[in-house]
């Protein structure tokens, strides 16, 4: 009698295997999916890391080309900049534009017009940076600029990569739901006759 029970007892194994859900196609090409835009999600995150490491190299090129040309002036301001009622933050802003005048890098006294911060009044001294045309230039890209800029194109490029991905697991998770709810559909069509009685002639109820 032992013996005979022992050979109806199934192992768990077997119990799970009994249960299991065969897979189905949508099952296989969510799984084909999801690893493929895993390994696409590596590369776009390696992409993304390169193109920021690009941008901070040439910025800094650029700011090592710039520091070369430009050199810095002090400048004095022939009148008071502008009050702007609108600025919400007049000592550190807006920026305006104001007469100065300074001496050039070959000795020349000039006079143009620069771009100032804050409340500055005539007779203050400013910092400017002048080109070798002699000409008010905004200063130099500096190492800080091109790391944040470096920092931001990585960001923007992870951002779409993430974006794309996330687009195109949507686009599969919803042909696969619609591919199982159209065998949904065809399997109860099949099942509900027989479940319910009709196919009998009779009724469920």
């Amino acid at each position: 009698m032992r013996a005979d029970g022992e050979h109806w007892r199934l192992t768990r194994a077997e119990r799970i295997s009994t249960r299991r859900i065969p897979r189905r196609g949508t099952d296989w090409l969510e799984d084909a999916a999801a690893w493929v835009l895993i390994s696409l999600g590596l590369i776009g995150a390696a992409l993304s890391i390169i193109a920021g490491m690009q941008v901070h190299g040439s910025l800094l090129e650029r700011a090592q080309l710039e520091s070369s040309a430009r050199t810095p002036v002090r400048a004095v301001l022939l009148q008071d900049a502008p009050v702007i009622p609108s600025a919400d933050d007049q000592e550190n802003g807006p920026m305006v534009q104001v007469p100065v005048r300074w001496v050039d890098t070959d000795g020349t006294e000039r006079v143009s017009e620069a771009t100032v911060s804050g409340l500055p009044r005539a007779g203050d001294t400013v910092r400017l940076w002048a080109d070798r045309d002699h000409h008010l230039v905004p200063p130099p890209t500096n190492a800080d600029d091109a790391a944040a800029a470096g920092v931001v194109a990585a960001g923007i490029s992870l951002f779409l990569s993430v974006a794309l991905l996330l687009v195109l697991w949507c686009g599969v998770r919803h042909y696969a739901f619609t591919r199982n709810r159209a065998r949904w559909e065809r399997e109860w069509a099949e099942v509900e006759p027989r479940w319910s009685g009709r196919a009998l002639g009779g009724s469920f109820s």
